[in-house]
């Protein structure tokens, strides 16, 4: 756990997407399960909310280590990364630019033209930092956030 809760030092590429696929799974599990429990309802938007801010800040953990190791410091590079997905998830547990529609006898939520825009521009900045974290090598050699990490 401790591979998530600390801002100090740098992670190479393998330790970083290892972490995101353990986030990864974690979030398909909790939400599934919260989602049955649940539902859609503002409770159930609500606590999407909180689970969406932890693995958010856990997703910080990862990314500011990650950052470090490319010699970059974590402003504004994950505010970028971060902000898009949080207001998606704001958007959507205040409804809006969300409207509901019946869908095979279920009421749903549905993202109107705002909440899309959000959302692709999630999806692009998400493409950006999966390029610039899980991609793009570090640093070789020590840099002023910590020793090499692949070294």
């Amino acid at each position: 756990m401790e591979r998530f809760m600390t801002f100090e030092g740098r992670i190479g590429r393998q330790e970083w997407w290892i972490g995101i696929g353990i986030l990864i799974a974690i979030g398909i599990v909790v939400g599934l399960i919260l989602g049955l429990i649940f539902g859609d309802g503002f409770f159930g938007r609500l606590i999407q909310l909180i689970i969406s801010v932890i693995m958010l800040a856990l997703f910080a953990g990862l990314s500011v280590r990650r950052l470090h190791d490319r010699e970059k410091g974590a402003n504004p590079w994950l505010w970028i990364f971060i902000a898009p997905s949080l207001l998606y998830n704001v958007m959507n547990l205040l409804g809006i630019g969300f409207s509901r529609i019946e869908f095979m006898g279920e009421s749903i939520w549905v993202p109107g033209l705002l909440a899309s825009l959000v959302l692709w521009i999630s999806a692009i900045v998400g493409i950006w930092a999966i390029i610039e974290l899980g991609v793009l090598k570090g640093t070789d050699g020590p840099n002023e956030y910590g020793a090499d990490p692949v070294a």
